[in-house]
Order: structure tokens, then sequence, then C-alpha cells
């Protein structure tokens, strides 16, 4: 645990700086190395929606109580069972909030990919497909 710990600064550090970058150059420098298309949306959606998932599984794992932990290894537990019995059951709820937030903002970005021909959500010369 004390590896995870202490690589867990440096990769949120990371993604924290990518995050920072606004969503319009974002997909500007998905374009510039993916093209035209949905490969540059979903690239930055990607990107984008690192930052609260890794952060919350992070929080969420951290955030279980030390006491289970050591009750779990008293039952004879391994590591692969104590994380799936034990930690990943309760972590679930900070987890999972941290996929509703990275959804929210995949919607919000995937609005702007009508700007580099992803269709996004919508289309903007107003054609209507059939």
């Amino acid at each position: 645990m004390l590896q995870i710990r202490s690589l867990a600064t440096p990769v949120l550090g990371l993604i924290d700086m990518l995050q920072t970058i606004p969503s319009l150059a974002m997909l500007a420098i998905a374009l510039y190395y993916f093209g035209l298309g949905n490969g540059s949306l979903i690239s930055a959606l990607v990107v984008y929606s690192l930052l609260p998932i890794v952060r919350n599984t992070y929080l969420g794992l951290k955030g279980v109580d030390t006491n289970l932990i050591e009750a779990g290894r008293g039952m004879g537990m391994t590591k692969l069972q104590l994380l799936w019995q034990v930690q990943l059951p309760i972590a679930l709820p900070v987890m999972l909030s941290g996929f509703r937030v990275a959804m929210v903002t995949a919607i919000g970005i995937a609005t702007i990919g009508t700007l580099i021909g992803a269709g996004g959500l919508a289309v903007p010369s107003g054609e209507v497909y059939s």
C-alpha cells in the first residue's frame, strides 16, 4: 500500500494539470493529433473524465477504515480478497460519485464536439438525418 500512496501524488498532480487545460484548447490539441472526427472528441472526453474517476477511486479506497482491513487480515484474507470483498464494496459510493461527475463533464464537453466535426450532441447546420 505504501508504493501506491507514494505514486498517488505525482499521478494526481499530472491529471490535475491536464484538467486545467480549457476544453476548447484540449479539443484543439486533440484535433492536431487525431484530425477531424470522433477520435479527437473521444480522446478529450477521456482526459477530462480521468480526474474525478481517479481521484474519487483513490479517496474511496484510502478512506476504508483500517480496522476493517485488519479484521479481514485476521480472518486470513489475501490482498485480492481484501480488495474485492472489503475495500471495493465500502469505497463504491465514493467511486460512483466520481463516475457521475465524469458523466456530467463528458456531456458538457460533448456539446463542443460539433466545432471539430465530431457530431457531439448536435449538428450545427441544423440538418436532420433520416
